[in-house]
């Protein structure tokens, strides 16, 4: 869920949101509503995902062959210019 933030200048937050029907309970007789913000972990999911993005782009389509190797020389993975030499 997210809500618009208007003491922040009009900024959307994010919400974890937990609903507890307390209808039964008679000292409550409603809904019970957590909210949780999660905005700044999906401001940094965001930012990792186009960090990742950007290096998927730069290793898969490199003029250059570029390897990823384990310690054990394993090799993890290589790019398509790799492949050529």
């Amino acid at each position: 869920m997210w809500s618009r933030d208007e003491g922040r200048r009009g900024r959307w937050r994010w919400f974890d949101v937990i609903v507890t029907n307390l209808m039964e309970d008679p000292s409550v007789e409603g809904w019970v509503a957590n909210l949780r913000d999660i905005t700044e972990r999906k401001a940094s999911e965001a930012a990792l995902n186009e960090a990742q993005a950007v290096f998927q782009h730069a290793f898969d389509d490199a003029p250059i062959g570029i390897g990823l190797v384990a310690l054990n020389g394993r090799i993890l993975r290589a790019n398509r210019a790799m492949a050529v030499l």
